[in-house]
């Protein structure tokens, strides 16, 4: 909680820190929607793929709503939706379902702790004083 509120009152009184975080974090306190142009740093493989079935018919491809992740060496079978297993993805819901993936492939691992980030920037900035900003003028801050 100390350290949300530390980079807050930085940014509040113009101190720069000396540290860059990743452009994501930016997007998160701005409440920015991640796209998939964010994933291919992070998962080239996953991006390609979401590429494909951006451009093409996934239907061909035998998908549904999950994501099957290895944890802790096994592997495991996500819903990236309620009853995820039980929908196929389809040329109308493609959309929908790049849009999971590559939130889950950006944030499953910290979503708390961005969350709390954000909280703490908003806790001692009101929202609206950061919509004026971009990531990129976020991160110079």
């Amino acid at each position: 909680m100390l350290i949300r509120r530390v980079l807050a009152k930085a940014l509040f009184e113009n101190f720069q820190v000396g540290t860059h975080f990743s452009h994501l974090i930016y997007k998160t306190l701005l409440d920015l929607p991640f796209l998939l142009s964010d994933l291919e740093p992070i998962d080239a493989d996953a991006y390609k793929s979401l590429v494909f079935i951006a451009e093409n018919d996934p239907s061909v491809l035998m998908l549904d709503f999950t994501l099957t992740i290895t944890e802790f060496d096994q592997m495991k079978e996500i819903e990236l939706k309620p009853n995820g297993k039980d929908i196929e993805v389809t040329q109308e819901n493609k959309k929908k379902y790049i849009k999971l993936v590559i939130k889950h492939k950006l944030t499953y691992n910290i979503v708390r702790q961005l969350r709390e980030i954000q909280k703490g920037f908003h806790d001692l900035l009101p929202q609206g004083c950061l919509k004026a900003f971009t990531p990129a003028e976020l991160e110079i801050m």
